[in-house]
């Protein structure tokens, strides 16, 4: 009766165990629901970036495809929608130089190597805005790579800079970009950790030009929104 009473309890705890980890998933999947939704919530507050119908974005191009390649695939976009094309500007990752750091006393840096990164992204401006029918030719194939499209938004004119070394002001970063193009916007996200905003998309591409150029004697790493999405 002892055996049988002692597996009776064994049982019974066994039971109230596996109850107690049911009700402990249930909350913790309910609490995780909660802040999903609560995220969400958050994020629907933030105001969406204003699009740009009149500019799409061509991505995943190929290195070798050049801007008259690009122009022929949009040329066909822009008779099917009434409009020409009105400029396109190549954006890619430049030269981007690697530093070591050399056994001195004054701990100054040395070029590494230089090596290009990719994407390359295409920005077509158009003289009237677009309709969605340019969806059409979403995967279509330019120089053997199916290319991907989208409508530009004003973040796209947006460049991301971090100094890697003495810290700079905020005041000191925007007058050095200001050489590159006109700002519309420009924010301090963290020290030496910079967003900056042009007017137009050939100042990002001029931007770009100068990953790895020194600021105040330190590197300055600079990278567009528009390659990152």
């Amino acid at each position: 009766m002892a055996n049988t009473k002692n597996l009776k309890k064994a049982v019974k705890k066994q039971v109230n165990k596996e109850e107690n980890d049911k009700k402990r998933k249930i909350n913790e999947e309910t609490a995780e629901v909660v802040e999903e939704k609560q995220t969400k919530k958050v994020k629907s507050k933030e105001p969406k970036p204003e699009v740009l119908k009149n500019v799409l974005i061509v991505s995943n191009l190929s290195l070798s495809v050049e801007e008259i390649i690009l122009r022929g695939c949009m040329n066909e976009i822009a008779e099917e929608q009434n409009t020409k094309v009105k400029k396109i500007t190549i954006l890619i990752r430049e030269l981007k130089e690697e530093t070591e750091s050399k056994k001195t006393d004054n701990k100054k840096h040395y070029p590494k190597k230089i090596q290009i990164t990719g994407p390359k992204v295409g920005v077509v401006e158009f003289e009237k805005p677009l309709n969605t029918s340019f969806n059409d030719y979403k995967g279509a194939p330019v120089c053997e790579c199916p290319i991907d499209l989208r409508y530009a938004t004003i973040e796209d004119k947006r460049i991301l800079i971090t100094v890697r070394g003495s810290p700079i002001t905020a005041e000191e970063a925007k007058e050095y970009l200001s050489e590159v193009g006109p700002i519309e916007h420009f924010e301090e996200v963290l020290q030496n950790k910079f967003i900056c905003q042009f007017k137009d998309f050939e100042s990002v591409r001029e931007a770009l030009t100068y990953n790895g150029a020194d600021i105040h004697g330190a590197p300055a790493e600079i990278s567009a929104k528009v390659l990152t999405k």
